[in-house]
């Protein structure tokens, strides 16, 4: 990882770490969530998602679906690492160019997406007498 992106990544953990000590996650880091400003610093934003775990772990399925953590997705509970899982996304399209946002194919991206419903057979027809 080059020093600039290492630095980002490092502020974005940072900014983390702080809202985490409040006992709040944000649940939708992705590129769209973090802006620059005109010093380089990095400053996280949209926190619509975002949810308080002072009562406990929280279980909704929210979140932008490239970027969700298996935990997310498993409907079992979870915390604060969601966010570092975001995070990891994001240093990893640093580290690549290449956007989850812009593949389709991604098995989180696949599992995150609503399923259609099962296809029924219409029920028979009486026969004609």
């Amino acid at each position: 990882m080059t020093a600039p992106n290492r630095r980002r990544t490092k502020q974005l953990l940072a900014a983390l770490e702080r809202l985490h000590a409040q006992r709040l996650i944000h649940r939708d880091i992705k590129p769209q969530n973090v802006f620059m400003t005109t010093q380089g610093t990095l400053k996280l934003g949209d926190f619509g998602l975002a949810t308080s775990i002072a009562e406990g772990r929280a279980r909704e399925r929210v979140g932008t679906p490239s970027y969700i953590a298996p935990e997310v997705l498993e409907h079992a509970g979870y915390g604060p690492a969601v966010d570092v899982w975001g995070v990891g996304c994001l240093a990893m399209e640093m580290m690549t160019l290449a956007f989850l946002s812009e593949r389709d194919d991604g098995m989180l991206a696949m599992q995150a997406r609503p399923r259609p419903a099962p296809y029924r057979r219409p029920p028979r027809a009486p026969a004609p007498r």
